[in-house]
């Protein structure tokens, strides 16, 4: 539950002006094991697929649900109060205190991309011999 991934979104909607605007490209990461109020949470509802603030958490026989409402909307969202399971991830922001200094989620980053370049060099250096080889006949 520790391995966190990170994935794009396209917002839809304007339930979320003006601190989200339709269109908006977000980072949103999986597995968070905390989320509280005040969070702007991915998740699935009835079908949908929805971004919105958690208002209040509540903890019922030992499983977390969660109040939602587009900051945009008038009213809470009319569903029943959404599960944790529910929930698909966590909206980030890049100057999110808590994602700006936690050297681990930055060095998964960068090792994505080490990995990446170091694949790229290695398929490089073997698609070099594979010519040499060919020059040599």
């Amino acid at each position: 539950m520790n391995d966190k991934k990170i994935f794009i979104v396209k917002v839809k909607g304007e339930s979320m002006l003006p601190c989200i605007k339709d269109g908006e490209i977000l980072p949103v990461v999986t597995r968070c094991h905390k989320i509280e109020s005040n969070d702007i949470v991915l998740f699935n509802k009835m079908g949908k697929t929805v971004i919105h603030r958690i208002l209040a958490k509540t903890n019922f026989n030992g499983e977390n649900y969660f109040i939602t409402k587009g900051d945009n909307n008038l009213f809470i969202d009319m569903f029943i109060p959404i599960n944790e399971k529910e929930i698909l991830g966590k909206v980030i922001f890049l100057n999110s205190e808590e994602y700006i200094t936690n050297f681990k989620f930055w060095s998964k980053i960068a090792r994505g991309y080490l990995k990446l370049f170091f694949f790229s060099v290695n398929i490089w250096n073997l698609f070099r011999k594979f010519i040499k080889k060919g020059e040599r006949r």
